[in-house]
């Protein structure tokens, strides 16, 4: 069987799904080469819990190793994932979740309602979006083993957008024993819910980190789309492959001794495209969406009006033309919640839309107060 060898620009969430076990893969035999995706992903895997961290590659763990209640589909619409049956109250303050058959943790134990209560809560003081959802929720009852309730102090009607969201934190569903832990703590086990087992025995932390399939996952019954629907694992084991290197990962691929690079070299994307052995794809259609943000505490821009003026002085195209040159992969967007998404809206935007405007930008910075002095831009690091 010949392997396949993909290329693959911005792979954000899309890219791959899975789980993590126990030690219990050793007595397991190699899986074939054949069976096996290897794939360089955008960064080392450091920290394992998905709560603690907005990493991507540790989100990108945590698709591996658990599930979620809702999961949003490839028309970001939240689709039940976990959960079987779901209800809502007439005065949309009560939410009634019922799991689905066949949930298990890569341990062997059933998922219940109580792990799912203790997810959802230690994941709520960690997450932006849970944080603003759990304001309004006064309790969350558990009414038997496989069914428990959201009981809201007004209505929400992001609730199961905020379940089923992509970015990080995620919320994952923990056993309770893990959940219950402090979240301001990393939890080091990874004791899953999902379609793959973290092998700790063959993985080489700042190496290689492996995932075996889960035999005891049982997966929707509907078409996969996006994050939601049945997560069918069509092959035994996945492989995450740290190669610092970019000119090695991409020479690791055309060699066939990986299959999958997530973030090629920008540079290099029109030549991969010439290789016949390559497939070069966008995985993730809304690309990542970048922000200059202003220390608004701190003169000039603690003056609303130096802030107005920053945004008649930057032109998105210009900054995008520096980072990736003139290509196909980057588009403007003037939308505060990402274009090509059900929450695209791009009003009180003109600014954005009629360009750079110095004389409009002279004139905010006058009304700033604004007195010359110089303005510092810093180059964050992030393991994002």
């Amino acid at each position: 069987m010949r392997t396949t060898r993909r290329g693959v620009l911005a792979g954000g969430l899309a890219a791959v799904t899975a789980t993590g076990a126990p030690g219990i893969i050793r007595a397991q035999a190699q899986p074939a080469r054949a069976r096996t995706i290897r794939a360089v992903m955008h960064a080392d895997l450091r920290v394992l819990d998905p709560i603690w961290t907005t990493a991507n590659i540790t989100a990108y763990h945590g698709a591996m190793i658990y599930d979620a209640l809702f999961a949003m589909d490839a028309n970001f619409e939240p689709r039940p994932q976990m959960v079987g049956k779901w209800r809502v109250s007439d005065d949309k303050r009560s939410y009634t979740f019922e799991l689905r058959e066949g949930l298990k943790f890569s341990d062997g134990t059933s998922v219940m309602a109580d792990d799912c209560v203790a997810s959802l809560r230690r994941w709520a003081v960690r997450d932006g979006a849970g944080q603003h959802l759990f304001r309004r929720v006064k309790d969350t009852p558990v009414v038997d083993d496989k069914t428990f309730r959201i009981v809201l102090s007004e209505p929400y009607g992001l609730l199961i957008g905020a379940l089923a969201k992509l970015s990080t934190s995620n919320c994952w569903m923990m056993r309770k024993k893990e959940a219950e832990s402090d979240p301001n703590q990393q939890i080091r086990e990874t004791v899953g819910s999902g379609p793959f087992l973290y092998n700790r025995d063959e993985t080489r932390p700042g190496n290689r980190y492996v995932y075996d399939r889960n035999p005891n996952y049982v997966p929707r019954s509907e078409p996969a789309s996006g994050l939601a629907g049945g997560k069918v694992v069509k092959v035994d084991r996945v492989v995450f492959e740290n190669i610092g290197d970019e000119q090695t990962s991409l020479a690791a691929l055309q060699n066939g001794e990986i299959d999958f690079f997530e973030v090629p070299p920008q540079d290099l994307v029109p030549d991969l495209e010439k290789d016949q052995n390559l497939e070069i794809r966008v995985l993730n259609k809304t690309g990542h969406i970048g922000f200059m943000r202003m220390n608004f505490l701190h003169p000039p821009f603690d003056k609303v009006e130096a802030r107005r003026g920053m945004q008649h002085l930057v032109n998105q195209a210009d900054v995008m033309r520096a980072i990736f040159g003139e290509s196909k992969y980057w588009q403007r967007c003037g939308a505060y919640f990402a274009c090509g998404t059900p929450m695209e809206n791009d009003a009180n935007t003109d600014w954005f839309k009629g360009g750079p405007n110095l004389a409009k930008a002279k004139e905010f910075f006058g009304k700033s107060g604004y007195d010359g002095r110089p303005v510092v831009v810093l180059q964050p690091s992030s393991g994002a």
